[in-house]
């Protein structure tokens, strides 16, 4: 196991099973269901080709965030990717880049409602996509991720 800082700055752990085998990445509600870079440096990003033998597919033109084409890609195409790597750049802060994990519910506003029973808040969203309904949240120590209720897709962004 290890922790090491990638060529865009951000975090991330490296994990190799031996007697520990870790977890199984189910893309349920429950578990982690998609893995997010938010970073400044996107075409430092490529390290991931090069150390994880990533294959990173452009998701196209379709994606505008306020009028500019968003440079995105995904570890493989359509269904079979787990991770995305996002040029954020003029979308959010420097401070805010590093990687994001989205945790499956099952119904957006049932969850939100345990969020806040249990102290956290809502810090952004939540937003309508294709590929789920997605909130930012904070747990109550500030820590944020994401939530996604991919029951919930649209087809308006």
């Amino acid at each position: 196991m290890a922790i090491i800082q990638d060529p865009t700055g951000a975090g991330i752990g490296l994990w190799q099973a031996g007697t520990l085998d870790g977890y199984e990445f189910t893309g349920r509600p429950g578990s982690p269901v998609w893995f997010e870079l938010m970073t400044h440096r996107y075409d430092a990003a490529a390290f991931y080709t090069a150390v994880f033998d990533a294959e990173l597919v452009p998701m196209g033109e379709g994606m505008d965030e306020g009028g500019d084409d968003v440079r995105y890609a995904t570890n493989g195409p359509g269904e079979s990717a787990s991770l995305g790597l996002c040029d954020a750049a003029g979308m959010m802060p420097e401070d805010a880049m590093g990687w994001r994990v989205h945790f499956g519910v099952e119904c957006t506003e049932q969850a939100l409602q345990r969020v806040r029973e249990l102290g956290g808040s809502v810090l952004d969203g939540p937003i309508d996509s294709p590929f789920g309904r997605i909130t930012t949240i904070a747990d109550p120590e500030g820590a944020s991720f994401q939530i996604s209720a991919m029951g919930e897709a649209t087809t308006e962004g």
